[in-house]
């Protein structure tokens, strides 16, 4: 086997390993459940503070029509429950008629006299970690940063090795 072959079985080997998740099954996607109603101070740091896991899967019938996502979000309450703001961390349906989640989510929380300000979907395992710092964001949650740096990380192993 040659040195090129070699190498490429090395680049896949590695970037099938440490991406597990971009193609992962709807069955298999647990994502962190809190709120600011019940849990303010725990849902800052999910993973810190141990917060509940839900699977996706359990919560909901997802048909092939839907898409099981992971949400991150700042919830600003406004009137008599202005002290309820705080992060929310779910799993989610988002059915094929919705082209983006978090403009379903703001307009079904408009309503309720809830101003969503930040809002982050990703639909890897456990990836509803984005940290809000009031009206913005500046978490890690997304799967597009998960594939990022793996192709970043593959590349320089690529370019190491030839």
């Amino acid at each position: 086997m040659g040195q090129k072959s070699l190498s490429f079985m090395l680049i896949v080997t590695f970037f099938i390993f440490f991406n597990k998740g971009i193609a992962q099954d709807s069955s298999e996607l647990l994502c962190y459940d809190c709120d600011p109603l019940t849990q303010p101070d725990q849902c800052e740091n999910p993973v810190q503070n141990g917060v509940t896991q839900v699977s996706c899967n359990q919560k909901f019938t997802i048909s092939e029509n839907s898409t099981a996502l992971c949400v991150s979000a700042y919830l600003k309450f406004t009137g008599t429950d202005a002290n309820k703001t705080g992060i929310y961390r779910d799993c989610q349906i988002q059915n094929a008629s919705v082209v983006n989640f978090c403009d379903y989510f703001k307009q079904q929380h408009q309503a309720r006299n809830i101003d969503v300000t930040s809002c982050i979907t990703c639909n890897t395992t456990r990836c509803n970690i984005a940290n809000f710092n009031g009206d913005s964001s500046s978490g890690r949650g997304s799967s597009q940063y998960n594939f990022w740096y793996t192709f970043l990380a593959v590349s320089v192993l690529f370019f190491t090795l030839f």
